[in-house]
């Protein structure tokens, strides 16, 4: 079994690259102006890295190091920043800081980037020759 430490570094490029495409897909998206996408682009990147780094990533590293990783629990990983914020925006109602909103986004923003790192780690895995048990044979199977 592989290293935590080596797990972390192997999730983390797949993560900055799916971070980076769905900030800036989303932020054309939800903009529809490409001269009004790179403020949006900008600000979700800045709000948005910590979180995908601090959490999301070894979260993920943890989910492969257990062998658990999967779309669910990927996307669970993925909004769970998001959850939290609008659960703190539900507890502080008349705060001035409007965190359901934040957190809307970060949920929107959070479920691409956590499977699009999950996809990122089945590419690079499988080109790095990472074995596929799925497919081998059984001493069951040898004896039939």
């Amino acid at each position: 079994m592989e290293r935590f430490g080596a797990i972390v570094s192997s999730v983390a490029i797949p993560a900055l690259v799916s971070f980076l495409a769905v900030v800036c897909l989303g932020s054309l998206t939800f903009s529809g102006a490409a001269s009004e996408a790179v403020p949006m682009a900008l600000i979700a990147g800045g709000f948005g890295i910590l979180p995908a780094l601090l959490i999301g990533v070894p979260s993920y590293a943890a989910l492969v190091y257990y062998r658990r990783a999967g779309f669910v629990t990927s996307a669970v990983i993925g909004a769970f920043p998001g959850l939290l914020l609008i659960a703190i925006g539900a507890l502080l109602p008349d705060s001035s800081f409007d965190a359901r909103f934040f957190g809307l986004f970060f949920v929107l923003y959070g479920v691409p980037v956590a499977l699009g790192t999950h996809i990122g780690c089945l590419v690079r895995r499988s080109r790095m020759g990472a074995p596929n048990n799925s497919l081998k044979r059984t001493n069951q199977s040898l004896r039939d």
